[in-house]
Protein backbone atom coordinates (compact mmCIF):
# COMPACT_ATOMS: atom_id res chain seq x y z
CA UNK A 1 0.00 0.00 0.00
CA UNK A 2 1.50 3.31 -1.32
CA UNK A 3 0.32 6.35 0.54
CA UNK A 4 2.36 8.86 -0.84
CA UNK A 5 -0.83 10.18 -3.93
CA UNK A 6 -2.62 10.75 -1.29
CA UNK A 7 -2.52 14.37 0.34
CA UNK A 8 -4.91 16.06 3.58
CA UNK A 9 -8.46 17.55 2.30
CA UNK A 10 -7.88 15.48 -1.21
CA UNK A 11 -11.19 14.17 -2.50
CA UNK A 12 -11.23 11.13 -4.33
CA UNK A 13 -13.92 9.57 -6.68
CA UNK A 14 -14.53 6.30 -5.54
CA UNK A 15 -12.67 2.87 -4.32
CA UNK A 16 -11.57 1.81 -7.50
CA UNK A 17 -9.69 5.58 -7.68
CA UNK A 18 -8.92 4.70 -4.54
CA UNK A 19 -7.20 1.90 -5.36
CA UNK A 20 -5.06 3.31 -8.45
CA UNK A 21 -3.57 5.93 -6.04
CA UNK A 22 -2.50 3.72 -3.29
CA UNK A 23 -1.22 1.10 -5.96
CA UNK A 24 -3.29 -2.15 -4.79
CA UNK A 25 -5.88 -4.23 -6.09
CA UNK A 26 -9.70 -3.45 -6.11
CA UNK A 27 -11.03 -6.32 -3.49
CA UNK A 28 -14.40 -7.43 -2.65
CA UNK A 29 -16.06 -8.13 0.67
CA UNK A 30 -14.12 -9.04 3.71
CA UNK A 31 -10.88 -8.08 1.85
CA UNK A 32 -11.61 -5.16 0.66
CA UNK A 33 -12.77 -4.65 4.32
CA UNK A 34 -8.85 -5.44 5.91
CA UNK A 35 -7.78 -3.18 2.82
CA UNK A 36 -9.64 -0.18 4.34
CA UNK A 37 -8.72 -1.55 8.12
CA UNK A 38 -5.03 -0.93 6.91
CA UNK A 39 -5.15 2.29 5.34
CA UNK A 40 -6.73 3.86 8.44
CA UNK A 41 -3.15 2.76 10.36
CA UNK A 42 -2.04 5.45 7.59
CA UNK A 43 -4.94 7.97 7.57
CA UNK A 44 -7.58 9.03 9.16
CA UNK A 45 -10.95 9.70 6.04
CA UNK A 46 -14.31 10.07 5.70
CA UNK A 47 -16.76 9.22 2.80
CA UNK A 48 -19.28 11.18 1.41
CA UNK A 49 -21.53 8.76 -0.83
CA UNK A 50 -18.70 6.91 -2.65
CA UNK A 51 -16.64 9.45 -2.11
CA UNK A 52 -13.37 9.13 0.03
CA UNK A 53 -12.33 12.40 1.63
CA UNK A 54 -8.64 12.51 3.04
CA UNK A 55 -9.16 14.34 6.78
CA UNK A 56 -5.40 13.65 8.17
CA UNK A 57 -2.39 11.43 7.43
CA UNK A 58 -0.84 10.35 10.10
CA UNK A 59 2.98 10.69 11.07
CA UNK A 60 3.26 7.63 12.70
CA UNK A 61 1.69 4.76 11.40
CA UNK A 62 -0.67 3.12 14.09
CA UNK A 63 -0.43 0.10 15.21
CA UNK A 64 -1.82 -3.24 13.43
CA UNK A 65 -4.52 -5.14 15.73
CA UNK A 66 -5.10 -8.56 15.48
CA UNK A 67 -9.39 -9.16 15.53
CA UNK A 68 -9.25 -12.51 14.90
CA UNK A 69 -9.66 -13.88 18.57
CA UNK A 70 -12.81 -11.58 18.14
CA UNK A 71 -14.05 -13.76 15.83
CA UNK A 72 -14.24 -16.97 17.67
CA UNK A 73 -17.09 -19.22 16.99
CA UNK A 74 -18.41 -16.54 13.86
CA UNK A 75 -20.31 -19.28 12.04
CA UNK A 76 -19.27 -18.30 8.81
CA UNK A 77 -16.66 -15.51 8.10
CA UNK A 78 -17.38 -15.24 4.37
CA UNK A 79 -21.19 -14.49 4.19
CA UNK A 80 -20.70 -10.65 3.58
CA UNK A 81 -18.94 -11.58 0.85
CA UNK A 82 -21.49 -14.06 -0.39
CA UNK A 83 -23.92 -11.35 -0.26
CA UNK A 84 -22.27 -9.22 -2.29
CA UNK A 85 -21.52 -12.23 -5.25
CA UNK A 86 -25.34 -12.23 -5.19
CA UNK A 87 -25.98 -8.61 -5.88
CA UNK A 88 -23.31 -9.39 -8.84
CA UNK A 89 -25.21 -12.20 -10.14
CA UNK A 90 -28.48 -10.02 -9.58
CA UNK A 91 -26.90 -7.39 -11.39
CA UNK A 92 -25.34 -9.17 -14.23
CA UNK A 93 -29.20 -10.81 -15.31
CA UNK A 94 -30.39 -7.65 -16.41
CA UNK A 95 -33.32 -5.23 -15.46
CA UNK A 96 -35.61 -7.83 -15.07
CA UNK A 97 -37.22 -8.50 -11.95
CA UNK A 98 -37.41 -12.27 -11.86
CA UNK A 99 -35.32 -14.98 -11.74
CA UNK A 100 -35.24 -18.78 -10.97
CA UNK A 101 -32.47 -20.42 -10.45
CA UNK A 102 -31.73 -24.20 -9.39
CA UNK A 103 -30.50 -24.81 -5.62
CA UNK A 104 -26.97 -26.69 -7.21
CA UNK A 105 -26.72 -24.33 -9.53
CA UNK A 106 -26.96 -21.13 -7.48
CA UNK A 107 -24.12 -23.16 -5.18
CA UNK A 108 -21.57 -23.79 -8.13
CA UNK A 109 -22.36 -20.04 -9.17
CA UNK A 110 -21.73 -18.22 -6.25
CA UNK A 111 -18.60 -20.20 -5.44
CA UNK A 112 -19.39 -22.21 -2.15
CA UNK A 113 -19.10 -25.34 -4.38
CA UNK A 114 -17.43 -26.23 -8.02
CA UNK A 115 -19.09 -27.85 -10.69
CA UNK A 116 -17.90 -31.72 -9.60
CA UNK A 117 -20.29 -31.34 -6.09
CA UNK A 118 -23.53 -31.94 -7.50
CA UNK A 119 -22.85 -34.65 -9.83
CA UNK A 120 -20.63 -37.08 -7.19
CA UNK A 121 -23.39 -35.97 -4.89
CA UNK A 122 -25.38 -38.60 -6.85
CA UNK A 123 -22.83 -41.01 -7.09
CA UNK A 124 -21.55 -40.92 -3.48
CA UNK A 125 -20.07 -44.99 -4.38
CA UNK A 126 -18.21 -44.39 -7.80
CA UNK A 127 -16.60 -41.10 -6.18
CA UNK A 128 -15.51 -43.63 -2.59
CA UNK A 129 -13.70 -45.93 -5.27
CA UNK A 130 -12.57 -43.24 -7.67
CA UNK A 131 -11.11 -41.75 -5.02
CA UNK A 132 -9.81 -44.62 -2.90
CA UNK A 133 -11.69 -43.75 0.23
CA UNK A 134 -14.28 -45.53 2.20
CA UNK A 135 -18.03 -44.91 1.14
CA UNK A 136 -18.65 -44.23 4.97
CA UNK A 137 -16.64 -41.44 5.03
CA UNK A 138 -18.48 -40.25 1.76
CA UNK A 139 -21.56 -40.32 3.00
CA UNK A 140 -20.56 -38.64 6.48
CA UNK A 141 -18.51 -35.51 4.07
CA UNK A 142 -21.54 -35.39 1.85
CA UNK A 143 -24.64 -35.25 5.11
CA UNK A 144 -22.57 -32.95 6.83
CA UNK A 145 -21.26 -30.20 4.06
CA UNK A 146 -24.72 -30.12 2.42
CA UNK A 147 -26.62 -28.88 4.82
CA UNK A 148 -23.57 -26.17 5.82
CA UNK A 149 -23.29 -25.03 2.37
CA UNK A 150 -27.05 -24.65 1.73
CA UNK A 151 -27.63 -22.99 5.02
CA UNK A 152 -24.68 -20.56 4.00
CA UNK A 153 -26.36 -19.65 0.83
CA UNK A 154 -30.22 -19.39 2.43
CA UNK A 155 -28.33 -16.84 5.20
CA UNK A 156 -27.09 -14.75 2.71
CA UNK A 157 -30.45 -14.78 0.37
CA UNK A 158 -32.60 -14.32 3.36
CA UNK A 159 -30.26 -11.17 4.73
CA UNK A 160 -30.63 -9.83 1.03
CA UNK A 161 -34.55 -10.22 1.65
CA UNK A 162 -34.60 -8.85 5.06
CA UNK A 163 -33.18 -5.45 3.45
CA UNK A 164 -36.28 -5.99 0.70
CA UNK A 165 -33.35 -6.34 -1.98
CA UNK A 166 -34.87 -9.33 -3.21
CA UNK A 167 -37.91 -11.79 -2.41
CA UNK A 168 -37.46 -15.09 -1.91
CA UNK A 169 -39.56 -18.29 -2.22
CA UNK A 170 -38.89 -21.98 -3.15
CA UNK A 171 -40.60 -23.58 -5.88
CA UNK A 172 -39.98 -27.29 -7.49
CA UNK A 173 -38.83 -27.27 -11.13
CA UNK A 174 -39.84 -30.06 -13.66
CA UNK A 175 -38.12 -30.95 -16.75
CA UNK A 176 -40.34 -32.77 -18.94
CA UNK A 177 -40.45 -34.21 -21.98
CA UNK A 178 -43.40 -31.89 -24.48
CA UNK A 179 -44.47 -33.66 -27.73
CA UNK A 180 -43.33 -31.77 -30.81
CA UNK A 181 -44.45 -33.82 -33.93
CA UNK A 182 -45.48 -37.29 -34.23
CA UNK A 183 -44.59 -39.34 -37.44
CA UNK A 184 -45.08 -42.37 -38.99
CA UNK A 185 -42.41 -44.31 -40.60
CA UNK A 186 -42.97 -47.16 -43.15
CA UNK A 187 -41.50 -50.07 -44.25
CA UNK A 188 -42.06 -52.96 -46.46
CA UNK A 189 -40.19 -56.16 -45.82
CA UNK A 190 -41.71 -60.21 -46.63
CA UNK A 191 -43.49 -62.66 -44.50
CA UNK A 192 -42.73 -66.41 -44.51
CA UNK A 193 -45.64 -66.51 -46.72
CA UNK A 194 -43.76 -64.21 -49.25
CA UNK A 195 -46.50 -62.01 -48.98
CA UNK A 196 -45.39 -58.77 -48.91
CA UNK A 197 -46.25 -56.36 -45.84
CA UNK A 198 -45.87 -52.79 -44.43
CA UNK A 199 -44.78 -51.88 -41.14
CA UNK A 200 -45.76 -48.57 -39.43
CA UNK A 201 -43.44 -47.39 -36.84
CA UNK A 202 -44.48 -44.29 -35.06
CA UNK A 203 -41.35 -41.75 -34.29
CA UNK A 204 -42.46 -39.04 -31.96
CA UNK A 205 -39.98 -35.72 -31.73
CA UNK A 206 -40.09 -33.67 -28.08
CA UNK A 207 -38.33 -31.01 -26.98
CA UNK A 208 -36.76 -30.89 -23.44
CA UNK A 209 -38.74 -28.20 -21.00
CA UNK A 210 -38.66 -26.93 -17.51
CA UNK A 211 -41.50 -25.99 -16.42
CA UNK A 212 -42.62 -25.21 -12.58
CA UNK A 213 -44.51 -27.71 -10.73
CA UNK A 214 -48.34 -27.92 -11.00
CA UNK A 215 -50.51 -28.42 -7.60
CA UNK A 216 -51.48 -31.72 -9.26
CA UNK A 217 -48.06 -32.67 -9.96
CA UNK A 218 -46.94 -31.17 -6.53
CA UNK A 219 -49.00 -33.82 -5.09
CA UNK A 220 -48.21 -36.80 -6.59
CA UNK A 221 -44.78 -36.10 -6.44
CA UNK A 222 -45.28 -35.33 -2.35
CA UNK A 223 -47.19 -38.51 -1.99
CA UNK A 224 -44.54 -40.60 -3.87
CA UNK A 225 -41.97 -38.99 -1.93
CA UNK A 226 -43.52 -40.01 1.36
CA UNK A 227 -44.28 -43.58 0.44
CA UNK A 228 -40.83 -44.20 -0.59
CA UNK A 229 -39.32 -42.77 3.06
CA UNK A 230 -41.88 -45.55 4.29
CA UNK A 231 -40.75 -48.36 2.41
CA UNK A 232 -36.80 -47.53 2.63
CA UNK A 233 -37.54 -47.06 6.74
CA UNK A 234 -36.15 -43.80 7.05
CA UNK A 235 -38.08 -40.55 8.51
CA UNK A 236 -36.25 -38.21 6.52
CA UNK A 237 -34.71 -37.49 3.07
CA UNK A 238 -31.26 -36.35 4.75
CA UNK A 239 -31.15 -40.00 6.48
CA UNK A 240 -30.51 -41.33 3.15
CA UNK A 241 -26.87 -39.37 2.71
CA UNK A 242 -26.05 -41.13 5.93
CA UNK A 243 -26.20 -44.48 4.15
CA UNK A 244 -25.59 -43.45 0.90
CA UNK A 245 -28.83 -44.58 -0.16
CA UNK A 246 -30.20 -41.24 -1.88
CA UNK A 247 -29.60 -42.08 -5.16
CA UNK A 248 -31.74 -45.46 -4.92
CA UNK A 249 -34.52 -43.11 -3.47
CA UNK A 250 -34.81 -40.41 -6.35
CA UNK A 251 -34.30 -43.45 -9.20
CA UNK A 252 -37.37 -45.24 -7.30
CA UNK A 253 -39.37 -41.71 -7.09
CA UNK A 254 -38.92 -40.79 -10.73
CA UNK A 255 -39.97 -44.31 -11.99
CA UNK A 256 -43.08 -44.03 -9.73
CA UNK A 257 -43.79 -40.55 -10.89
CA UNK A 258 -43.50 -41.90 -14.30
CA UNK A 259 -46.42 -44.31 -14.26
CA UNK A 260 -48.57 -41.33 -13.13
CA UNK A 261 -46.73 -38.56 -15.45
CA UNK A 262 -45.70 -40.45 -18.21
CA UNK A 263 -44.19 -37.19 -19.78
CA UNK A 264 -41.55 -36.71 -16.16
CA UNK A 265 -37.88 -36.88 -16.64
CA UNK A 266 -37.02 -35.22 -13.08
CA UNK A 267 -37.46 -32.66 -10.43
CA UNK A 268 -35.19 -30.37 -8.73
CA UNK A 269 -35.88 -27.82 -5.97
CA UNK A 270 -35.15 -24.12 -7.34
CA UNK A 271 -35.17 -20.65 -5.92
CA UNK A 272 -37.57 -17.94 -7.58
CA UNK A 273 -36.72 -14.57 -6.54
CA UNK A 274 -37.47 -10.84 -7.30
CA UNK A 275 -35.16 -8.60 -6.90
CA UNK A 276 -35.50 -4.57 -6.79
CA UNK A 277 -32.90 -3.25 -9.16
CA UNK A 278 -32.30 0.04 -7.83
CA UNK A 279 -31.92 -1.58 -4.75
CA UNK A 280 -29.08 -3.77 -5.92
CA UNK A 281 -27.30 -0.41 -7.11
CA UNK A 282 -27.38 1.33 -4.13
CA UNK A 283 -26.57 -1.69 -1.90
CA UNK A 284 -23.03 -2.12 -4.19
CA UNK A 285 -22.39 1.72 -3.49
CA UNK A 286 -22.74 1.17 -0.07
CA UNK A 287 -19.83 -1.65 -0.44
CA UNK A 288 -18.10 0.86 -2.49
CA UNK A 289 -18.75 -0.08 -6.14
CA UNK A 290 -20.27 1.88 -8.66
CA UNK A 291 -19.63 -0.66 -11.15
CA UNK A 292 -19.26 -4.21 -11.12
CA UNK A 293 -16.09 -5.83 -12.57
CA UNK A 294 -15.61 -9.38 -13.99
CA UNK A 295 -12.10 -9.57 -11.90
CA UNK A 296 -13.86 -8.45 -8.72
CA UNK A 297 -16.69 -11.22 -9.61
CA UNK A 298 -13.75 -13.95 -9.59
CA UNK A 299 -12.02 -12.85 -6.69
CA UNK A 300 -15.75 -12.60 -4.37
CA UNK A 301 -16.05 -16.68 -6.13
CA UNK A 302 -12.53 -17.17 -5.00
CA UNK A 303 -12.41 -15.87 -1.56
CA UNK A 304 -15.81 -17.63 -0.98
CA UNK A 305 -14.55 -21.07 -1.69
CA UNK A 306 -11.49 -20.60 0.29
CA UNK A 307 -13.84 -19.91 3.39
CA UNK A 308 -15.63 -22.56 2.54
CA UNK A 309 -12.71 -24.95 2.51
CA UNK A 310 -11.60 -23.80 5.32
CA UNK A 311 -14.83 -23.93 7.45
CA UNK A 312 -15.40 -27.79 6.54
CA UNK A 313 -12.14 -28.55 7.89
CA UNK A 314 -12.48 -26.50 10.85
CA UNK A 315 -16.34 -28.38 11.05
CA UNK A 316 -14.51 -32.04 10.54
CA UNK A 317 -11.95 -31.15 13.34
CA UNK A 318 -14.92 -30.27 15.66
CA UNK A 319 -16.45 -33.53 15.26
CA UNK A 320 -13.48 -35.80 15.42
CA UNK A 321 -12.53 -34.45 18.91
CA UNK A 322 -16.13 -34.85 20.00
CA UNK A 323 -15.62 -38.30 18.59
CA UNK A 324 -12.68 -39.19 20.09
CA UNK A 325 -13.74 -38.21 23.63
CA UNK A 326 -16.68 -40.07 23.16
CA UNK A 327 -14.67 -43.33 22.75
CA UNK A 328 -11.50 -42.16 24.99
CA UNK A 329 -12.50 -44.66 27.56
CA UNK A 330 -13.96 -47.45 25.71
CA UNK A 331 -12.73 -51.06 25.77
CA UNK A 332 -12.15 -53.24 23.33
CA UNK A 333 -12.86 -50.74 20.11
CA UNK A 334 -15.82 -49.60 18.08
CA UNK A 335 -19.15 -50.91 18.38
CA UNK A 336 -20.79 -52.63 15.79
CA UNK A 337 -22.49 -50.27 13.25
CA UNK A 338 -21.22 -47.47 15.13
CA UNK A 339 -22.85 -44.05 13.69
CA UNK A 340 -20.34 -41.66 12.51
CA UNK A 341 -17.48 -44.86 13.39
CA UNK A 342 -15.24 -43.26 10.16
CA UNK A 343 -14.67 -40.11 12.49
CA UNK A 344 -12.79 -42.05 15.10
CA UNK A 345 -9.89 -43.06 12.15
CA UNK A 346 -6.66 -41.08 12.25
CA UNK A 347 -7.33 -40.23 8.59
CA UNK A 348 -10.09 -38.47 8.92
CA UNK A 349 -9.29 -35.01 8.21
CA UNK A 350 -7.04 -36.18 5.25
CA UNK A 351 -9.55 -38.01 3.28
CA UNK A 352 -12.18 -34.93 4.14
CA UNK A 353 -8.81 -32.65 2.50
CA UNK A 354 -8.78 -34.94 -0.50
CA UNK A 355 -12.93 -35.31 -0.99
CA UNK A 356 -12.97 -31.10 -0.61
CA UNK A 357 -10.14 -30.83 -3.43
CA UNK A 358 -12.40 -33.11 -6.19
CA UNK A 359 -15.73 -31.22 -5.09
CA UNK A 360 -15.56 -28.18 -3.82
CA UNK A 361 -12.04 -26.87 -4.79
CA UNK A 362 -12.38 -23.83 -7.69
CA UNK A 363 -9.00 -25.06 -9.30
CA UNK A 364 -10.18 -29.06 -9.41
CA UNK A 365 -10.28 -30.90 -12.36
CA UNK A 366 -13.57 -31.98 -14.17
CA UNK A 367 -13.63 -35.59 -12.81
CA UNK A 368 -17.14 -36.26 -13.99
CA UNK A 369 -16.37 -38.31 -17.02
CA UNK A 370 -13.41 -40.51 -14.61
CA UNK A 371 -16.36 -40.90 -11.80
CA UNK A 372 -19.20 -41.65 -14.55
CA UNK A 373 -16.89 -44.66 -16.24
CA UNK A 374 -15.50 -45.99 -12.31
CA UNK A 375 -17.18 -49.82 -11.82
CA UNK A 376 -18.20 -50.74 -8.37
CA UNK A 377 -17.64 -54.22 -7.54
CA UNK A 378 -18.94 -56.26 -4.24
CA UNK A 379 -15.31 -55.73 -2.55
CA UNK A 380 -14.59 -52.11 -3.52
CA UNK A 381 -18.42 -51.20 -2.06
CA UNK A 382 -17.91 -52.87 1.63
CA UNK A 383 -14.23 -51.38 1.30
CA UNK A 384 -13.05 -50.32 5.29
Amino acid sequence: MDINNLKEKQEIKNYKELCKLLDCKVSAGDSKKSQLKELERYVKYHKEGNKFIIDEIYKDIKEKQDNRKNNKGKSADYIDDLQLRLLGEFLTKGKGSNLTIGKSVLLRDTGLVNSNYSYCKKRQEKLATYLDIDKETIYDYYNSVDSMVVNNLERALKNLSNEKIIALDMTTIICKNKLVTLEYKHETYIDEFDEEIERITPVANADIVYEEVTEKEHEIILRVEGELLDQMEVKRVTDLFATGKIKEYYDRCYFEIRKELPDFNFYFKAYKITYNYDRIINKLNEYGYDDWLKDIETQCKYIINEGVQDKIISNARNRKIRKDKEYENVIGGIKPNEKHGCRLNDKYIDKYNNISHNVIDLNAKNIKKNVKQTKITYEQNIKS
